[in-house]
């Protein structure tokens, strides 16, 4: 226990099922990727399809085909689904909704940020619910980044949402004292030292992070 606050983390997974729609289509690519695994496809196309597969149940409605590159044969192509509110996004929009009605300013963080369009509709999400949010991307370069949040304060701002990378280091974010992982990369140092953006010794006030997931998402653990 810090003696200034109170940190913990909660993992909001309970409520967090894939719909039936969901879950067929994501069930298939994992099967499909065990499948290749165990019958020893090339090792070219494992981190693709992997990748892939990860982004896949917060992106379904953005999908391309599994390419061998030695061969261009295509080894699997990912069934595609209509763009669409789902339960995860349900559930975030229910956590976020409950922070701001009790005053607090939630920093949210994803990780898939190149090849997908979460973080546009994460800011759609919820400025279309009332919700005052801002995205900082990696165009505002490390020296400018503490300006840029004073000033989306200063106008309001409830909801800062970002790629966790952006302030692993250097930035304390008293003001936030809700932090939730939409999705989670595979650098843990990354998620550690975000995940404490808002807890330091001058904080004064409790600080609770969350970590969203899917109930059915194993990402081929089974055949690793």
């Amino acid at each position: 226990r810090d003696p200034d606050g109170d940190w913990s983390s909660d993992v909001c997974s309970s409520d967090l099922a894939m719909d039936y729609e969901l879950f067929n289509a994501y069930s298939q690519f994992e099967e499909a990727f065990t499948s290749y695994v165990r019958g020893r496809g090339s090792k070219k196309c494992m981190g693709p399809f992997l990748q892939n597969l990860s982004a896949y149940a917060d992106c379904p409605h953005m999908v391309s085909p599994i390419v061998d590159p030695d061969t261009g044969d295509i080894v699997y192509t990912p069934v595609e689904l209509p763009k669409q509110q789902r339960n995860k996004e349900d559930a975030l929009l229910s956590l976020v909704e409950e922070k701001v009605r009790n005053g607090e300013k939630v920093l949210l963080y994803y990780s898939w940020v190149n090849k997908t369009d979460v973080g546009d509709s994460l800011l759609n999400l919820l400025k279309d619910n009332g919700i005052t949010a801002f995205e900082m991307k990696s165009n505002v370069t490390s020296d400018k980044r503490e300006e840029w949040i004073e000033k989306h304060i200063a106008k309001g701002m409830q909801v800062m949402i970002c790629n966790p990378k952006l302030v692993e280091t250097g930035l304390t974010l008293l003001d936030f004292t809700s932090i939730i992982f939409y999705q989670m990369g595979y650098n843990l140092f990354t998620m550690r030292q975000a995940s404490r953006r808002s807890w330091r010794l001058s904080q004064t006030k409790d600080v609770k992070v969350y970590f969203m997931r899917s109930e059915e998402r194993r990402v081929g653990k089974e055949c690793m």
